[in-house]
């Protein structure tokens, strides 16, 4: 029985609601960062500069009942006709409801009555875990697809046991990028940033320049380029994650002094995971494997602190596979006018 349904496009209007259902859902739903409503915020503010959302709107459903409560972060075009997750226009790696609700078919129940309004509507849901909400109501559906994510599991007690658990080629892939910057006289270090010491201006700005640069060159064949490259320095959801939220942790690795790759996430003190939707590296110094290096000291960290995923995300970078990573996979749906007619 619903006791209580709030819908609208204005976020603040849940604010209390979401951080409390955040609370008591995260154990039930393995929520991160990225479920929070700070997070959320960070979305909500680049959602309109995105140069492919045009007719969307964000739309929020909040709804409680005996059984529980729920938020269903959504995106809506009437114009298009297709309901989508509220971060589809974000870079967000891993998406979900936010619920204390564990029952998938009650939750299933709920959400198709909370948007039967829109039954002729298309809908799409992208990016979200096997262990999500979401996951649990389509996991049977025909359309379902997956997508790769790596992540490196550290169950060694010691940098030199994890070392040593790597193939004889990716142990060579380590020890020659080391011995390049040996032969070449190049000094490294890496330095670690958080909210409490935050990044440098001119190293934050040197950052952003060899993230345009990467994605300069991955999107060259794209359409909207220099639009795209505003959004990504104005308005980009990614930008406000690394540089001002209160979970920011970024790695940068310095080749005598000049930065050359860096790492950008964040601690998940709860689940020892260590996230990274950001990850760069110089064009410049790509010849002396930045990438490598960096996710190798890192792993020096994180095995050193007892957290036990380093989760590069979404992608499949050589990098991540020369360091040990393994595949996990994260899905995505979209349920054409019929099919979710069939499933209201």
């Amino acid at each position: 029985m619903v006791k209580e349904i709030i819908k609208g496009s204005k976020l603040d209007t849940i604010h209390a609601k979401w951080e409390e259902l955040y609370i008591r859902g995260r154990d039930k739903w393995h929520y991160s960062f990225l479920q929070s409503y700070e997070c959320a915020t960070m979305v909500m503010k680049s959602f309109y500069w995105h140069p492919l959302r045009w007719t969307y709107n964000p739309f929020f459903i909040y709804v409680k009942t005996n059984a529980g409560e729920a938020i269903f972060p959504l995106a809506i075009s009437h114009n298009k006709k297709e309901i989508r997750d509220f971060y589809c226009f974000s870079p967000i790696d891993y998406i979900d409801f936010v619920t204390d609700i564990t029952d998938p078919i009650h939750l299933k129940a709920l959400f198709f009555e909370c948007i039967k309004d829109y039954c002729d509507y298309q809908l799409t849901f992208t990016h979200f875990e096997e262990w999500s909400s979401i996951y649990s109501i389509f996991k049977n559906h025909g359309n379902l697809q997956k997508e790769i994510c790596v992540q490196i599991i550290l169950q060694e007690k010691s940098y030199d046991d994890y070392y040593q658990s790597l193939s004889k080629h990716q142990r060579q892939n380590v020890r020659t990028a080391y011995n390049k910057l040996g032969k070449n006289n190049i000094a490294l270090c890496v330095k670690e940033y958080d909210a409490n010491n935050p990044v440098p201006f001119l190293i934050k700005k040197e950052c952003q320049r060899i993230y345009e640069e990467r994605c300069d060159i991955k999107n060259s064949h794209l359409k909207f380029k220099y639009l795209r490259k505003y959004w990504r320095r104005k308005a980009y959801f990614i930008n406000d994650m690394i540089f001002l939220s209160s979970k920011r942790h970024t790695f940068v690795l310095f080749f005598d002094d000049t930065p050359v790759a860096f790492a950008s996430g964040y601690f998940d003190d709860v689940s020892e995971i260590f996230y990274v939707p950001r990850l760069s590296t110089s064009e410049r110094f790509l010849k002396y494997s930045a990438g490598i290096i960096l996710v190798n000291e890192i792993v020096k960290i994180l095995i050193e602190r007892d957290f036990h995923v380093f989760d590069l995300t979404r992608g499949m970078e050589p990098y991540k596979y020369a360091m040990g990573g393994a595949e996990h996979y994260t899905y995505y749906i979209h349920c054409g006018n019929n099919s979710l007619k069939l499933s209201l």
